[in-house]
This record gives C-alpha cells, sequence and structure tokens, in this order.
C-alpha cells in the first residue's frame, strides 16, 4: 500500500512504519520537510514463517464455507481488513494445547510438533508429570487443563474411565476461544453435548477425525456446523504412512524367517 504525501501533514514529527514489505517507503523519502521514520523489523516474519501453513488452515474451511455460499466480504468488502476479524487468525506462540492423554508416544510428539510452534504444552493423564527440561507441564487434574488451553487435543485411549470424558460439564470449563481436536476415539466425547456447545457458540470450534457413531448419521449436525471440521478417521491413511506399515509388516516377516523375531508381544 502506498500513502500518499499528504496523509503525513497531520504527523508533525514521527512516523511508525509497520508495513510486512519495504516496498512502501519510498513515499516517506518524497516528503519536503523533515521527519523521523521508523519501521518495525522481523515483526512479521517471524510469524508469517512459522505460523502462516497452520494459520491458514484453521481459517481455510471457514472461507471456503464463505465462498460457497457467495460471501466475498473478505475480497470485497465495504472494510476487509475488518473484516478479517471473521476468520480464525492468530498466531500460534504463546498459545497452550492441551494434551489428553498426552504422555503416550503420539501425545508426545503432538507436544513436541506444538513447542516447535512456540506454544506451551499441558499435559493430563495417569502417569503425567512436570518434565525435568520444561518440555511439558502436569496439569493437576482435567478442569486445569481445560481452564487453561487455547486448544485441546485428545489422545487418551476409550475405555470405560474415558467414554464420554468431555461432556456438557467438562466442555464447559474450556474457554469460549479455544479449540478442541479428536483424533482417539469419538465416544470420548459426549457427541450431542458438544453439538450444543458448537451450536452456542461455548467453544470457538472443534476438528474431529473421529466421531461417535462412526461414520456420522447423513443427518448429523457436524455436517451442517461451520465451526467444525468433520473428517473420516483419515488422520493414520497418508500414503507415506501406509508405506510405512507395510515396510514394518516386511521387516517383522523377515526377522522371524531369519530366526530373530522382532516387535513380540506374547514372547
Amino acid at each position: 500500500m502506498t500513502v500518499q504525501t499528504d496523509y503525513y501533514d497531520c504527523c508533525p514529527y514521527i512516523v511508525q512504519y509497520t508495513s510486512n514489505t519495504h516496498s512502501d517507503y519510498p513515499s516517506l523519502l518524497s516528503i519536503h520537510r523533515p521527519i523521523h521514520a521508523q519501521y518495525t523489523p522481523n515483526k512479521w516474519t517471524d510469524p508469517f514463517l512459522s505460523n502462516q501453513v497452520l494459520n491458514f488452515s484453521c481459517s481455510m474451511h471457514l472461507q471456503i464455507h464463505a465462498n460457497a455460499n457467495g460471501d466475498q466480504t473478505l475480497f470485497h468488502g465495504s472494510n476487509p481488513f475488518k473484516s478479517f476479524g471473521q476468520l480464525a487468525h492468530f498466531e500460534l506462540g504463546g498459545k497452550t494445547i492441551g494434551l489428553i492423554g498426552g504422555s503416550g508416544t503420539i501425545g508426545l510428539k503432538t507436544g513436541k510438533l506444538a513447542r516447535a510452534f512456540g506454544m506451551n504444552v499441558l499435559v493430563w493423564s495417569r502417569s503425567a508429570k512436570d518434565c525435568g527440561d520444561g518440555k511439558y507441564k502436569a496439569a493437576s487434574d482435567l478442569k486445569e487443563l481445560l481452564n487453561n488451553s487455547d486448544f485441546v487435543s485428545i489422545h487418551c485411549p476409550l475405555n470405560a474411565a474415558t467414554a464420554g470424558l468431555l461432556n456438557k460439564q467438562t466442555l464447559g470449563w474450556m474457554k469460549p476461544t479455544a479449540f478442541l481436536i479428536n483424533t482417539a476415539r469419538g465416544a470420548v466425547i459426549d457427541e450431542d453435548d458438544l453439538i450444543a456447545v458448537l451450536k452456542n457458540k461455548t467453544i470457538a470450534g472443534a476438528a474431529m477425525d473421529v466421531q461417535h457413531p462412526e461414520p456420522p448419521t447423513v443427518s448429523s449436525p457436524l455436517f451442517e456446523l461451520n465451526n467444525v471440521i468433520v473428517t473420516p478417521h483419515i488422520g493414520w491413511k497418508r500414503v507415506e504412512t501406509r508405506q510405512r506399515l507395510v515396510n514394518a509388516v516386511a521387516e517383522n516377516v523377515r526377522a522371524f524367517l531369519a530366526g530373530a523375531p522382532v516387535n513380540v508381544v506374547n514372547s
């Protein structure tokens, strides 16, 4: 954006230059009176480079929904900049992700990825304790985790103790700005309670790779809500993931035939 030089007539001494590039500042040089100009180095590049992909993923489904309904506000609205607030548009650095059952293999890997984006990691599980090197902090109970997390990701197994763990009461402990992610088992969440919470905007949104029942019924409200992402249990089905699985099976067979079996569970 190039600013007209007469705009600076109301700036007697100093201009704080906050563009995301350096391509606009020549307009400052054309001012025919003393003025002190400053810019903000690296305040845009770090969050852009480290967060843009995930931030875009968070907001893309909302923009697709808007496009499908003919809503071009972000492109042609009277105030597109103001309209940005309609989408999930934030940095991940400094946010807290709460991992339910997060001290297992998948949970710890999720925490490692979150820390790479500058996030704080809070864990609640039977074996969770504060990590000595500060990689994550253990929550004293589920309520503490839900009260303090900007994102809640479920990694616990489904059993008698975890069925319906996330319900009307516990979902109510989450921040109204928080997002819920379930890639574990659908029945860990009371789906009727979750749908009510999403409809009432009690939480910001949810991403569900697993549901209960699975698949959801054709008439499930999950397909209609614009603050939920639903996928058909495909989180592990990437081509590369399945190839690694096939390779592991082949290695198990090869080791067995060589008389040195590996990964044995009933030795």
